[in-house]
């Protein structure tokens, strides 16, 4: 696709080139958390990228999705790739959004304010873009647990931090965690039918573990009552061994170009030659 070579830094999700990796099972994880909100709403999705994930929410019956990215040439691929009705894709800095007061039902924006220099001034933004009753759905690393090693990154927050930043603007908040767990299921052939297997609470377990360790953080927060929440286990196929497969495949059209090259005949034709002669065989 035109442009995706100026836009791939490796920090920002693009699944046409990270849909076989960990990465995009984060990102679209949080989209799919974010869904359950924005049925016939008007949703703001900043930091959008190449704005797959707002598409996402259109096809979750958002009635109508706003992406802004600061680059260009992000919203200029998003516009190739992921526009659709109901959904357009806009220039703009997350710290200051070219919108009407109260006009945004829901606003999300997945790992951006680590990345600005003001956060309290984006935080204004996004309260003065919501609707009395509207609502924002943000997430951000744990600068407990996450490597500390991102040249992206201007200021990480730990749960304590963001939370009390999100209380500084919100009168109800409310902190999730997202990690990945190693999961391993169990279904009878009617569970795979093409509607794909229902997972629910009941049937999910999950090994114990300090909140504090989850390597990624989501505020829920409105001036309003919150809606009841339900936590997302978004399973996908064996992407990682997939991914391996590939990556196997690609090492054996390597090999087999070594083997079949002139260099590897001759080298093995002299090798058998010295190991033909006596005298030879031990040098």
């Amino acid at each position: 696709m035109e442009g995706l070579s100026k836009i791939y830094t490796g920090e920002r999700m693009i699944p046409e080139k990270d849909k076989e990796g960990p990465i995009y099972l984060e990102h679209m994880s949080r989209y799919s958390f974010a869904s359950q909100f924005v049925t016939d709403k008007i949703v703001l999705d900043v930091a959008c990228g190449v704005g797959y994930g707002s598409g996402f929410l259109r096809d979750q019956k958002a009635r109508r999705v706003i992406g802004v990215d600061y680059s260009k040439e992000t919203i200029s691929y998003a516009k190739q790739v992921y526009q659709k009705e109901g959904v357009e894709f806009i220039v703009a800095e997350a710290e200051n959004l070219p919108f009407e007061n109260e006009s945004i039902d829901v606003i999300v924006s997945f790992e951006t304010i680590e990345h600005l220099h003001n956060q309290t001034k984006f935080l204004h933004e996004i309260k003065r873009l919501l609707k009395p009753d509207g609502i924002l759905i943000i997430s951000t690393p744990n600068s407990l647990v996450y490597p500390p090693t991102n040249v992206f990154h201007i200021k990480e927050l730990d749960p304590e931090e963001f939370q009390t930043l999100l209380r500084n603007f919100f009168l109800n908040t409310k902190m999730y965690y997202q990690n990945t767990v190693l999961s391993n299921c169990i279904f009878s052939k009617d569970d795979l039918a093409e509607t794909g297997p229902k997972i629910m609470l009941e049937n999910f377990k999950l090994t114990s573990s300090e909140l504090w360790e989850a390597m990624y953080l989501i505020g829920i927060a409105s001036d309003t009552t919150l809606p009841k929440v339900t936590g997302v286990n978004t399973i996908f196929n064996d992407l990682e061994i997939k991914k391996l497969r590939n990556q196997l495949e690609a090492q054996k059209t390597i090999i087999e170009t070594i083997y079949s090259s002139r260099g590897y005949k001759i080298i093995t034709f002299l090798h058998k030659v010295r190991k033909s002669i006596p005298f030879l065989k031990n040098i």
